[in-house]
């Protein structure tokens, strides 16, 4: 893919489209501009009493109203354009986030494992930073057009005095290059401290108890704010030496414009019904050069954290292949997956892409289907991994994982895999809720309204008594957070949430790390009851757990 595709793939189609619409809006605006510099020469003459020649064929010189007509039609024209130009880059810039953002979630809620400071990093600062820089695409598209033909035109009135002073602004090429490279430093400084206020913000956050406990809070709020100051003084300081190139041009610009006017006036080069029109013509080019040059110096300070996303994107799109390679292989499973199932696992390897050796290494084994299996093992030693491997979120590298059914069937995983996910309760170690009603978070994920009879059934099996105590029962509301209830209540309610779906295996991934004793031992007695009924997998570092284990894997 050339990197002109690659960039209009991550732009989006939808922003390709602005851009080259703006483009089309320079040509028009191009043929409005000439008419309205013609019109505003002839309707001076007019009034002046002069007899200009040279000017073009088509302009009603003889008569005054004919004049004002195309002013004011050309004025439209060029109100309705620049209105235009203005829609472009609001729906461009719009249409980029939109894009961006939506990749982002798309990419973040399938990912095994990301960086909350750096998804959030790219999700608001360094897409608004980027969508800031195609804002002044869709400008540069513009005023590119608008200017190569506004040049063309200048060439062809006078061809000599416009080539003697555009080699003159070419003089201007040394110092803004200069002014472009302290731009650059500004930029790469600006990606550097927001990274660290990001960060910084994320992990305080996160241990704000320990720093208000170790009495270090006024040390990193000093922290963050040396970041905070470093970004402000790093994007003035880009919007002084920004401006300043934006106006060196165009200062040179009029000096030469008077210039060239009074040579054609001397001269009568082209007929002194160009002077007026070329010296407005001249402003016109030496003010899109700038808006070029304005963009170029935006494009190169923006370039850092645009790069980021546009590098992020490249890669992500490959790992989002992926996934739709492993999520089409089958859209279904056999009837038999109503009842308990096993894995098989056939010397299995896996190592993550920026690993430099393999977390799991020709692993064999057996999980028969009934089962309780639980996995222990230090932290890093392969647990999250292998259960990557069992659900098919992880693909192994090496070695074949197969399903094996109550009834005998086999089957190779990834081509049933999404069949598995309906019929597999799940409890991780921190209960996920959300905003509603008891019974809202205990139905989450379902396709439809369990029986009353299925319900009652879950709650029991969960020992969920205690929602019988809360003002409004099954109605009543909780938060994402699940203020006023335990950990081992909210833990109570994932399991139900899991057996509500009469799951023929059940995952419990470090299920009672953050339990105590006496709420674990509750728990490791309900999960006693399905021993039998369902394949219960259970990843852990809790030894009480092993209590209730068929099969025992010690990692590492």
């Amino acid at each position: 893919m050339t990197r002109v595709n690659r960039l209009i793939a991550f732009l989006g189609k939808e922003v390709s489209r602005y851009i080259f619409k703006a483009f089309i809006v320079g040509l028009i605006l191009y043929v409005v501009e000439l008419s309205f510099a013609f019109g505003i020469q002839a309707l001076l003459f007019k009034l002046l009493g002069i007899s200009g020649n040279g000017l073009p064929k088509w302009l009603p010189v003889e008569g005054l109203t004919g004049i004002l007509v195309i002013i004011f039609l050309m004025g439209l024209f060029r109100c309705l354009l620049l209105w235009g130009q203005v829609y472009f880059q609001g729906a461009a810039q719009e249409e980029f986030m939109l894009l961006q953002r939506k990749r982002l979630i798309e990419w973040a809620l399938r990912e095994q494992s990301v960086s909350y400071g750096h998804v959030l990093g790219l999700f608001y600062e360094r897409t608004n930073t980027s969508a800031g820089v195609v804002m002044s695409l869709v400008t540069c598209a513009v005023q590119l057009s608008l200017t190569i033909l506004v040049g063309i035109s200048l060439v062809s009135i006078a061809p000599i005095p416009t080539a003697i002073s555009s080699l003159l602004l070419l003089v201007l090429i040394g110092p803004t290059y200069l002014l472009d490279k302290k731009i650059g430093v500004y930029g790469k400084s600006l990606k550097s401290d927001s990274d660290k206020t990001n960060r910084g913000l994320v992990v305080n956050l996160k241990n704000l108890l320990l720093m208000q406990i170790y009495g270090t809070v006024d040390q990193e709020e000093q922290k963050l704010f040396s970041s905070l100051n470093s970004f402000a003084k790093n994007t003035i300081n880009y919007w002084n030496v920004s401006g300043l190139k934006f106006v060196l041009p165009q200062f040179a610009g009029i000096v030469l414009a008077c210039g060239v006017a009074v040579s054609l006036a001397k001269t009568n080069q082209g007929g002194t019904g160009y002077v007026i029109s070329y010296f407005y013509l001249f402003i016109r080019f030496v003010q899109g050069g700038s808006e070029i040059s304005k963009t170029y110096s935006n494009f190169v300070f923006q370039w850092p954290r645009f790069h980021e996303l546009a590098s992020w994107w490249t890669n992500a799109s490959k790992q989002m292949e992926q996934h739709k390679k492993v999520k089409t292989v089958a859209p279904s499973i056999v009837s038999a997956a109503e009842k308990p199932w096993g894995w098989s696992l056939t010397n299995v390897s896996y190592q993550y892409p920026s690993a430099s050796e393999a977390t799991l290494q020709g692993l064999s084994l057996q999980i028969p289907a009934g089962s309780t299996f639980v996995i222990t093992g230090a932290s890093g030693s392969g647990k999250s991994t292998l259960l990557g491997l069992l659900l098919g979120t992880n693909v192994p590298d090496h070695g074949e994982l197969d399903i094996q059914f109550e009834n005998g069937e086999t089957k190779p995983l990834l081509s049933v895999r999404q069949g598995l996910f309906s019929k597999i309760g799940y409890v991780g170690p921190e209960s996920f809720l959300i905003d509603g009603t008891v019974q809202e978070n205990i139905f989450y994920g379902l396709k439809s309204p369990p029986s009353s009879e299925q319900l009652s059934q879950a709650l029991i099996d969960s020992e969920c008594q205690f929602i019988q105590q809360l003002p409004l029962g099954l109605n009543h509301k909780i938060t994402d957070q699940g203020q006023g209830l335990s950990a081992g209540q909210k833990q109570r309610l994932s399991l139900a949430r899991a057996l509500i779906r009469n799951p023929s295996v059940l995952i419990l991934d470090e299920a009672t790390a953050n339990l105590d004793d006496e709420t674990e031992a509750r728990l490791i007695s309900s999960f006693r009851k399905f021993k039998g009924k369902m394949t219960i997998i259970i990843v852990t570092h809790r030894q009480a757990i092993l209590s209730i284990a068929d099969h025992h894997l010690k990692l590492g």
